[in-house]
């Protein structure tokens, strides 16, 4: 018995991609509380929650849409679905209550925008980024896009409005350290998204290129977070020199980049750092609230 709940359970997490639907709930906390701050609020768990089931819910109807081309790809033949652990129909009745329950707990929010941000996310990620895929490059554009919202949700959860200058910040930053997120993602597996049919995403740009954007990509949004305080966001002299040396550390590895030779697993290391980059800068935005 214990054994099949650990089944049942290890399913789930993966079907939801229980990090990746935290690590998108963490960037809702930071909208958050850049707008509340540390202030006891019963709307911050709720607001948490319904993002995080959002989140997972998306993530497994993505699978649920994906399962003949993640059968094709062996970082994600291993998935419950390509790997028949669990039957399509349950995968979808999963995703539906969790994309309800997200709903259901957003809806508590006063003030309809987290919801129509909610909801507003699952389209462009399931229903515009998803099937663009296999058509352009262009894709990865509503793919970071779908990054930059739930930090919004949190923002307005919290009372806010799309239109402050801190919200918008923290969009933008989201927003523009998701693409080098997808492009280094795709340049780390490209032989296996070729082989899956996502020619067109794929395709562009190439390796060479990538070697030489993304530093200078990096620098860009290095160089706009200087720019924090111009947008109501006030760190603090301590976190400027974290953030700071934080910069400079993600710099000289994506700068790595452009000496190392093109392979697969420099691609894999450097995606790793820039996930890397971008916690550590949400956390001093998050740190800078208490």
């Amino acid at each position: 018995m214990r054994s099949r709940i650990a089944r049942i359970a290890g399913v789930i997490n993966e079907l939801t991609r229980t990090r990746l639907s935290a690590a998108v709930t963490f960037s809702g906390a930071a909208g958050y509380l850049l707008y509340e701050g540390w202030q006891s609020s019963p709307s911050f768990p709720v607001a948490l929650a319904g993002i995080f089931l959002l989140s997972s819910g998306s993530s497994a109807l993505n699978q649920y849409q994906e399962r003949r081309t993640d059968a094709l790809m062996s970082r994600t033949a291993g998935r419950p679905l390509p790997a028949g652990r669990i039957t399509p129909s349950r995968v979808l009745s999963i995703a539906l209550l969790l994309l309800l329950s997200g709903a259901i707990m957003l809806s508590l929010i006063p003030g309809a925008m987290p919801l129509l941000l909610g909801l507003g996310t699952v389209v462009i990620y399931n229903f515009l980024y998803t099937p663009l895929k296999k058509g352009t490059y262009l894709a990865v554009i509503p793919g970071a896009l779908t990054g930059a919202i739930p930090p919004l949700i949190g923002f307005t959860a919290a009372g806010g409005s799309l239109a402050e200058p801190p919200a918008l910040f923290l969009a933008g930053f989201m927003f523009t350290w998701q693409l080098p997120h997808f492009w280094l993602l795709i340049s780390a597996y490209r032989s296996q998204y070729l082989n899956a049919g996502f020619s067109s995403l794929a395709g562009k740009p190439d390796d060479k290129t990538i070697r030489v954007v993304i530093p200078l990509w990096i620098m860009m949004v290095s160089a706009a977070l200087l720019f924090a305080g111009r947008f109501g966001i006030d760190i603090g002299r301590g976190l400027w020199f974290i953030l700071a040396a934080v910069n400079i550390l993600v710099i000289a590895l994506f700068l790595n980049l452009l000496v190392r030779n093109d392979q697969p697993s420099t691609n894999r290391s450097a995606f790793i750092a820039l996930n890397g980059f971008g916690a550590a800068v949400l956390t001093i935005l998050i740190i800078s609230t208490l």
